[in-house]
């Protein structure tokens, strides 16, 4: 492993080795790809890389459901301010106006793409889209608003748990926020390393599949930029797993939709229904 030596830092949080391995390598790069298994610590490495490069302010992009908790880890982890982008049409343009009094904005994907102008006006030095999964359809409306905030900053990192490349068409993305020069086109990019199959049968719909020994020449591309870890190899330095049973109280329309569930819930048996009352006792 790599020991980084922090200078005038506001991490709060000692880096485990990989995290540290992942500082050192993407550093110099001054952007990357983080495609680190859930649970091992994206939101601190992609933490530690602002505060060695001074990459602030910067602007976190995430799904709705993990703003409160990109939230929470960067209070716990650091000592940097957090504005939230969130409130209404009239009252986010004033959440966008204080981008710059604080190290780092957190926005979801969503609000980024209606408030894309807003957003690109702050000059951000660093745009770090978290989930990134949920910008792999480069079609989409939601990709476009990324990228072209992506392209507004010094600095870009797409940080993912499970960077799923079964279809290898979704590298497109990583490779072109990576490297825009070599990968600009969709198109010039699946043409070069895709063949529609349904050409040669004559078929009027395409079937898109990746030709040989392109989806190795694709990985050693993303090489350079790209941290891959898994719980597996790094099980020594992770820290115990934690379990822990928690009792809510369902009140309400909570309540009254479990006793309803319950009382009609029934498994199915190939053409028969087997009723099992008390099985969600």
């Amino acid at each position: 492993s790599v020991k980084i030596y922090f200078v005038n830092t506001k991490i709060k949080t000692t880096l485990l080795p990989h995290q540290e391995s992942t500082v050192a390598k993407l550093m110099p790069v001054g952007h990357g790809l983080i495609f680190h298994e859930c649970g091992m610590g994206k939101t601190l490495t992609a933490l530690a890389l602002l505060d060695q490069y001074q990459g602030l302010p910067a602007l976190w992009v995430c799904p709705k459901s993990v703003v409160k908790t990109i939230h929470r880890q960067i209070l716990e982890h650091t000592h940097y301010t957090v504005n939230i982008i969130r409130g209404t049409t009239a009252q986010r343009p004033g959440r966008w106006a204080q981008a710059g009094q604080h190290a780092i904005s957190i926005v979801s994907y969503d609000t980024m793409r209606l408030d894309l102008k807003h957003a690109a006006k702050e000059k951000f030095k660093t745009v770090i889209c978290d989930e990134s999964h949920n910008i792999k359809n480069f079609s989409i409306k939601r990709t476009r608003a990324a990228l072209t905030l992506l392209f507004t900053a010094r600095n870009r990192y797409l940080l993912t748990g499970t960077p799923v490349l079964n279809n290898m068409m979704d590298a497109f993305v990583p490779l072109h926020v990576m490297d825009r020069l070599r990968f600009g086109s969709f198109w010039a990019f699946r043409n070069m390393y895709f063949t529609n199959v349904n050409m040669a049968k004559g078929l009027d719909w395409p079937d898109w599949r990746i030709k040989p020994d392109t989806k190795d020449r694709l990985l050693k591309f993303m090489e350079p930029f790209t941290s891959w870890e898994t719980k597996e190899k790094n099980l020594a330095y992770l820290p115990p797993k934690i379990v822990s049973t928690r009792y809510y109280q369902m009140i309400g329309d909570q309540a009254r939709t479990y006793k309803e569930i319950k009382a009609e819930f029934a498994t199915e048996f190939d053409s028969n229904t087997l009723v099992t009352p008390g099985v969600l006792s």
